[in-house]
């Protein structure tokens, strides 16, 4: 049984060896390595190359840079595994991670299998558990789109057959959210879910926390807010709440930025005000504090106080 790492490449020449390393030291052997260099200006490409020539199972494509959505989607088309998951080029994975995937995968024969990973910080390892309140895809599709498991390919293993069978994808122009968004058009169709309960991979939220920051752009939280629209789209009312939250904290946030002026910080605020309180209204297990909390976030500071 093959498995399929895909990884998008952009600007990673000082952490991307680490990745890679991590993958040739796999005691599984049968996989392939599907590295997308996203045009990215500085070595990347080199470093990818180099790989390349040394072993065959790690292929290269080249691409004219479009976003980590349009590089994950490239990589898709082009890899043969019986199995597929996802490496962000600033993580790690552990070495046994591919052999306990794939007996698992065999043991199974589940569609999606989730499985825990390490948040390292500062070199820190903090256990992060995935397991599902229950094995069921739509249930866990809305703890993905709520945020009470993370909306990652990375701690996903997804079978290949089945992504093509429902033609899940990466929706192009959305580079924030996009996880979600791939993670949805699969999982809202009548697929097997398994869960392992062993933490593989390394997350590394030093790196990705500073390169979140450095992506707040109008850019992104417009990305964003095409997320949310993909996403209402594509699913039925029963996600309306957990999307409603995405969609108040995308304003919110977009408020705080400093990004926006005028007339579009006003429109922002209006959009928010109903939002917000329509989710007080809804929320019956939200404390005082929590519901002035929210409230004062959105600039609501006058109806927080008399709360």
């Amino acid at each position: 049984m093959k498995i399929s790492i895909i990884t998008a490449v952009y600007k990673a020449e000082s952490f991307l060896r680490r990745c890679v390393d991590s993958i040739i030291a796999q005691t599984y052997l049968d996989w392939e390595l599907i590295l997308v260099d996203d045009g990215s200006p500085d070595k990347s490409g080199n470093i990818c190359d180099e790989y390349a020539a040394k072993d065959s199972r790690i292929k290269v494509i080249h691409k004219v840079n479009g976003g980590v959505s349009s590089a994950r989607q490239m990589g898709l088309e082009f890899c043969t595994g019986d199995y597929i998951v996802h490496a962000d080029s600033d993580d790690w994975l552990s070495p046994i991670m591919l052999e306990l995937l794939s007996s698992h995968a065999k043991e199974t024969d589940a569609d999606v299998i989730l499985f825990d990973f390490y948040r390292v910080t500062n070199g820190k390892e903090l256990l992060i558990k995935q397991q599902p309140a229950a094995l069921e895809n739509i249930q866990v599709l809305k703890d993905i789109i709520g945020g009470r498991l993370y909306a990652s390919c990375w701690s996903k293993l997804v079978k290949r057959s089945t992504v093509l069978k429902y033609g899940a994808s990466f929706p192009q122009g959305i580079n924030l959210g996009e996880d979600k968004c791939f993670l949805a058009s699969l999982m809202k169709n009548s697929v097997s879910v398994s869960y392992l309960g062993e933490a593989l991979y390394y997350y590394d939220a030093t790196i990705n926390e500073e390169s979140l920051v450095r992506r707040i752009t109008k850019e992104s939280m417009e990305s964003g807010f095409a997320m949310v629209s993909y996403l209402e789209g594509l699913l039925d009312s029963d996600f309306e709440r957990p999307i409603s939250e995405i969609k108040i904290n995308l304003k919110i946030r977009a408020i705080k930025s400093g990004l926006f002026s005028g007339m579009q910080i006003w429109n922002l605020y209006r959009e928010a005000y109903p939002l917000v309180l329509m989710d007080i209204v809804k929320n019956k297990s939200l404390t005082k504090k929590n519901i002035q909390i929210i409230l004062s976030m959105v600039g609501l500071y006058w109806i927080a106080k008399f709360i």
